[in-house]
């Protein structure tokens, strides 16, 4: 599979639609020590902050967005492959693109997100810091890389 990294400066509302589909999915599966109805109830909050937010997007050669990175700053927010996408070096792809770009990369991840928290490390971000979620109460690190 043919994949291309590149930066959205103005995402339309296909892509936008697509992003919220691969998020939403993507959290309910990754995170289903979470109610699936908290994701739910946030992906509109996700959809109104994309715009504002540094996105990269993982295509194929026919321009379908597999997955996606969203940073706010130097803050990686989230990282998504779509399911039939996982395991081909998406997320791979777009990391590496982000490190080209950013000299600092911080992320939260669940504790209870295992393969999430493995994949960073393979990308060589250490975790530097332990606290609970507010939101939902679950433990989660704060991991970084910097080039």
């Amino acid at each position: 599979m043919m994949v291309t990294v590149h930066t959205i400066n103005n995402l339309t509302p296909s892509q936008l639609k697509r992003l919220g589909e691969i998020w939403l999915a993507g959290n309910q599966q990754a995170h289903h020590f979470i109610p699936s109805e908290y994701w739910e109830k946030n992906q509109a909050a996700l959809l109104a902050a994309l715009p504002g937010a540094e996105v990269t997007v993982a295509v194929d050669d026919q321009g379908r967005i597999l997955g996606f990175a969203g940073m706010q700053g130097n803050e990686l927010a989230g990282l998504f492959v779509d399911q039939a996408s996982r395991q081909h070096g998406v997320g791979t792809a777009l990391i590496r693109y982000l490190q080209q770009h950013h000299r600092r990369i911080t992320l939260h991840v669940y504790v209870k997100n295992q393969p999430a928290y493995q994949f960073y490390a393979q990308q060589q971000f250490t975790t530097i810091a332990r606290q609970v979620d507010d939101a939902t109460g679950e433990a989660e690190l704060t991991m970084q890389w910097v080039g």
